[in-house]
């Protein structure tokens, strides 16, 4: 079975877009997408030799690709000036350069400030590492708050970014959130918990794991239906 990628780029109304080629021995015929989140173009091509036939077949799609990245949700960076959600309120970051501390709230009206101390070049790490922080301790509460309900904990629980789940739960007991989930509202954050507490008892999606669920947290449809209309605009922070 071929694979491997390499890296290249088509022209799209007069620049250069860089694209990424992978072979794929199972793949029958030229696949091209683009990553919903990072704008990532890829092109799936048999085998590696095919490669040149698929940037041309890409050059053809170029207006379905330029569609798709014009559609991309605008990127918000941690830096001062930009709003961003926190437990689903927007938040205005600030810089105080001369201040002590790290990162910290301050509720003010119309809109509470997230604050960060130190160089400014540092904030975009320093919001980062700080909303982790908040996410590892308000999961860490909710995990702990539904263990005694179905008589079971996780062998650990970790923070991570993946791009397509808001949560896992492996069969050895380890649970892992996204840290994202703070930006969301808190009975988001608190539904996405309980599924994966759910799980230490039933490995599975059948009505029994629902009906678990179900008793844990409360309006479960509003839950998913938020992470389906807003979940993926969350990477677009930061």
């Amino acid at each position: 079975m071929s694979s491997g990628t390499e890296q290249d780029c088509i022209n799209i109304d007069g620049r250069d877009v860089p694209v990424t080629l992978k072979a794929n021995g199972r793949a029958r015929r030229f696949i091209v997408r683009v990553h919903p989140i990072t704008g990532e173009v890829a092109i799936t091509a048999p085998t590696k030799s095919a490669f040149p036939h698929a940037l041309r077949f890409a050059q053809k799609e170029r207006r379905w690709i330029a569609k798709q990245l014009a559609a991309l949700p605008e990127r918000v960076p941690f830096a001062p000036g930009a709003h961003v959600p926190y437990q689903g309120t927007p938040h205005l970051i600030e810089h105080a350069p001369h201040a002590k501390g790290t990162v910290w709230i301050e509720e003010r009206e119309p809109t509470p400030v997230i604050v960060s101390a130190g160089a400014e070049p540092h904030i975009p790490r320093r919001v980062k590492d700080w909303l982790k922080k908040q996410a590892r301790h308000e999961l860490d509460a909710l995990v702990m708050s539904f263990a005694p309900q179905i008589g079971q904990a996780p062998k650990r629980l970790t923070i991570r970014d993946p791009e397509t789940r808001w949560g896992s739960c492996a069969t050895n007991g380890v649970i892992s959130f996204s840290w994202r989930l703070i930006m969301a509202p808190p009975f988001v954050m608190r539904y996405v918990a309980a599924h994966e507490m759910a799980h230490l008892v039933h490995m599975h999606h059948r009505p029994t794991f629902w009906r678990l669920v179900d008793t844990m947290v409360d309006d479960v449809p509003r839950a998913k239906e938020w992470l389906t209309q807003h979940g993926s605009l969350l990477h677009r922070y930061g």
